[in-house]
């Protein structure tokens, strides 16, 4: 194994790399992973891109510890976008394990405090609608109608 010797000092490598880590995203036409990690808090970002460039999927890892030693905020989900387009909603958000209101309320409060300055851009407003289309109408029975009775 080589060896060099330096006369820089552990700290100033500190410096100057932390300096490039923030000079990284300029430098990156699309950044496909992050995997940041310190005392108190990890980060781990993964961005999956389908065929033609599009992102098809984001993991998210995210640890928060107050104190070293000490149990704290995790937050682990994916977030896809939605094929469907029967509602305004354009992602959906995955994570493992049964369906926890109090998980969706933590994961959704995280994101929108990261989104705060966004405004979301949902597929279309209910609003905007006006009616909905009368295709159905002939298949619902309307409630007061009398069925008549076949001939046998």
């Amino acid at each position: 194994m080589g060896t060099i010797r330096s006369e820089y000092s552990i700290e100033q490598f500190e410096i100057a790399l932390q300096r490039f880590a923030h000079q990284l995203p300029s430098m990156m036409q699309r950044i496909d992973e992050i995997h940041v990690r310190s005392e108190n808090m990890v980060v781990d970002l993964e961005f999956n891109h389908g065929v033609k460039g599009e992102i098809t999927k984001i993991s998210v890892y995210f640890y928060k510890s107050d104190k070293p030693d000490s149990w704290g905020e995790l937050l682990t989900f994916t977030v896809e976008p939605k094929n469907y387009i029967d509602s305004p909603h354009v992602t959906k958000i995955h994570y493992e394990g049964a369906s926890d209101k109090q998980y969706n309320e933590k994961i959704l409060a995280w994101l929108k405090r990261l989104m705060s300055d966004m405004k979301p851009q949902p597929r279309f407003r209910l609003k905007n609608m006006g009616s909905f289309p009368r295709r159905l109408d002939s298949y619902i029975k309307p409630r007061n109608a009398k069925t008549r009775k076949r001939k046998t």
